[in-house]
């Protein structure tokens, strides 16, 4: 029996729904907070986690399954920052404290966009508490989604991305330790497969403050599960933001593990 675990937000779901109904065998599916994954990885509790992918851009000896990712091109709606005062005289910023990616991109964005690098701290996905002490914060996932942001600056980090870059952002991915067996990437791709065909049963899952309409769009129009070779540009380019901003100090070689074989990204 393979084990994986997942972060438990709607875009995770067209990846793990075949595991929750039992249409794939042999893989037991469990849910933590993004931040809390990448441990279960290193005590071999999980053989893969859907997890965020600055975990195979920071940490050695980790492998992504080929085949599938959370990804976006432009807008995501789900990764924002909302601040009281122009980006531009941002000084202070709440991070989630649940997220990595997002938080890296963040000042990765605030910087080479608007030309600042903001004192953070990490708080509780609240965004009026956060906002009492900070002038910004970020919101991710569910959270980030529904979060009304009246009278505030608004930031999608999905979109600045693609402005700096003109390439996709892979928020998470499938990652695991070196020994990931190549059937359970395939199990991983016949699960994606299987999601993407049943969007419709997926979204009436939706939490109930996201409505039906717009869980459909957020699924079908502003996703791409898939991971090729666009994608794998996009992350090698993540990773050089990473080291030249002082966020990562060095970077492996990314690693994906096909159905079939080990193949070395970049260098």
């Amino acid at each position: 029996m393979h084990r994986v675990a997942s972060v438990p937000f709607l875009n995770a779901k067209p990846l793990v729904w075949a595991f929750e109904q039992g249409l794939v065998d042999e893989v037991s599916v469990s849910y933590d907070l993004p931040s809390r994954l990448p441990a279960k990885i290193e005590s071999q509790a999980v053989d893969a986690a859907l997890v965020s992918s600055i975990e195979a851009i920071a940490k050695p000896g980790r492998v992504i399954a080929d085949g599938c990712a959370i990804s976006s091109k432009g807008r995501v709606a789900s990764v924002r920052i909302f601040s009281k005062v122009p980006f531009s005289n941002v000084q202070n910023l709440a991070l989630d404290s649940s997220s990595m990616t997002s938080n890296a991109l963040a000042m990765i964005v605030l910087r080479r966009m608007f030309g600042v690098q903001p004192e953070f701290s990490k708080c509780d996905p609240d965004g009026d508490q956060m906002l009492e002490d900070h002038d910004a914060c970020l919101l991710i996932g569910d959270k980030g989604l529904v979060y009304p942001g009246t009278g505030l600056y608004q930031l999608d980090l999905g979109e600045c991305w693609q402005q700096l870059t003109g390439l996709p952002f892979v928020w998470a991915c499938w990652i695991g330790r070196m020994d990931m067996e190549e059937s359970l990437v395939a199990k991983l791709i016949e699960a994606r497969q299987i999601g993407e065909s049943n969007l419709a049963a997926i979204t009436n899952d939706a939490p109930t403050e996201i409505s039906i309409m717009e869980a459909h769009n957020y699924l079908t129009t502003i996703f791409d599960y898939r991971l090729d070779s666009v994608h794998i540009e996009a992350l090698d380019r993540f990773k050089e933001c990473l080291v030249q901003d002082g966020i990562v100090q060095d970077s492996p070689t990314l690693q994906v593990r096909s159905a079939k074989n080990l193949v070395t990204i970049g260098s």
